[in-house]
């Protein structure tokens, strides 16, 4: 008797085809802004960050992770969300990947004093005089270099010249004609006004 002869099959293995994946890009820089911080306490601000790779295009979809060096002088949230603790110096630092940036932070005493000297002042018309500033913490600590504005409330009497500026502890004044003014100055949310009289 014959027996069937069986060839044996050859089972071409099967490859699996799919999408090509793309490597995901590389993150050479973190972007935050602002790139520096001076702030008071009792105050806070929001940073934010973008990543960048080698070329300068901007990466989306990484996270951030937000530190800070001194967590007794500035914390920050996740979200980026930094709030002063007490006055000094830290640094923030916004982490993507393998890349980081550092963003100096500097905590101030907020101002709560404001004193105008002299608080008043006579003048002749065409003369020049000085009104000075004195910036202080809530221990009496005089501040320096505070940002300050001054107003005047009648500018065809005294005008208010722009040779000093905004951080300086004063102003010069020029007396235009006679009569009386208010010259305030502020400093966040404190003010202090000088009476400046202007004679013939």
């Amino acid at each position: 008797m014959i027996q069937p002869r069986v060839t044996p099959l050859l089972l071409a293995p099967l490859m699996a085809c799919g999408d090509l994946v793309s490597p995901l890009p590389t993150v050479s820089d973190v972007l935050v802004t602002p790139p520096g911080v001076v702030l008071e306490t009792g105050s806070s601000v929001q940073l934010t960050a973008a990543t960048v790779d080698a070329a300068g295009d901007t990466i989306t979809g990484i996270p951030i992770s937000w530190t800070s060096s001194d967590t007794t002088r500035a914390v920050i949230s996740a979200s980026g969300l930094l709030t002063p603790v007490r006055p000094g110096v830290a640094k923030v630092i916004a982490t993507a990947d393998r890349a980081s940036t550092e963003v100096p932070v500097v905590v101030l005493a907020p101002v709560a004093t404001v004193t105008v000297v002299p608080d008043t002042l006579t003048l002749q018309i065409g003369y020049q005089g000085v009104l000075l500033v004195e910036l202080a913490d809530s221990s009496g600590a005089p501040l320096y270099a505070r940002f300050s504005t001054w107003i005047v409330s009648d500018s065809s009497i005294v005008r208010l010249l722009t040779n000093l500026g905004p951080t300086s502890p004063g102003i010069f004044i020029e007396a235009l004609a006679q009569g009386v003014v208010q010259v305030t100055v502020s400093s966040g949310v404190h003010a202090d006004t000088a009476t400046v009289t202007v004679i013939p």
